[in-house]
């Protein structure tokens, strides 16, 4: 019988220790049954993300990998047996073949669960990266207000503006290069927006107009 290495059990305590106090430290509730259950600190959140408790994570872990029809479709795939990142990709609406088509066009599981769960197909991720819009947060703030990747890319462009922003030069009547010009001559927001009368965009229009008409001298500046 070999006789225990007390600097090895000295080694392996101060790791699990630590993997303890990282697991509090991470800020997820319950830290020390997390820790118990075999769970890493990442994993943790992961789980926690989803709403998932504990015992929640081991029972649903469990109830996957007995389902050996689910872990090989998964794996098929490229999944490896990640309950918690199938979980992931189920939640947003993904199955393992919208999943795998993510990921043959080169984006990560993280990635792929970011677009899909804002509601963009594949088709739509593509269409708005090749725009120049790689973050799904920013081009999800775009398409709530109307633009999708081709006319988002104009304004991007012309003038550079956020979203939010954009939506207001729109709302006046204004193309990203009319809201660019008026921009290169000083108008800093949509003339008279914020004295609009709701539904009725004629007037601040014309003002719109009007102030690009008093600067000739930057007609041939347009952009283009």
């Amino acid at each position: 019988m070999m006789n225990p290495d007390p600097a090895a059990g000295r080694r392996l305590y101060d790791q699990l220790d630590a993997e303890l106090n990282a697991m509090i430290a991470s800020g997820v509730a319950d830290p020390e049954s997390w820790f118990n259950a075999g769970f890493g600190v990442e994993e943790a959140q992961r789980w926690a993300g989803l709403g998932y408790e504990v015992e929640n994570a081991v029972e649903w872990s469990a109830g996957f990998r007995a389902d050996r029809a689910a872990v090989a479709a998964w794996a098929r795939v490229g999944m490896p047996e990640d309950p918690v990142a199938v979980l992931e990709a189920l939640v947003v609406g993904l199955d393992p073949i919208r999943w795998q088509w993510f990921r043959v066009h080169g984006y990560s599981h993280e990635a792929t669960v970011e677009w899909a769960d804002r509601r963009f197909t594949l088709g739509d991720a593509l269409r708005w990266v090749d725009s120049g819009l790689p973050d799904p947060a920013q081009a999800a703030e775009w398409a709530a207000r109307g633009f999708g990747p081709a006319p988002s890319k104009r304004w991007r462009t012309e003038i550079r503006d956020v979203a939010d922003f954009a939506t207001g030069w729109v709302e006046v009547g204004f193309t990203a290069e009319e809201a660019a010009l008026a921009r290169l001559v000083g108008v800093d927001r949509p003339p008279a927006l914020e004295d609009r009368v709701p539904g009725d965009m004629t007037a601040a229009i014309a003002a719109g107009r009007a102030e690009l008409a008093r600067h000739p001298w930057a007609v041939d500046r347009r952009p283009r």
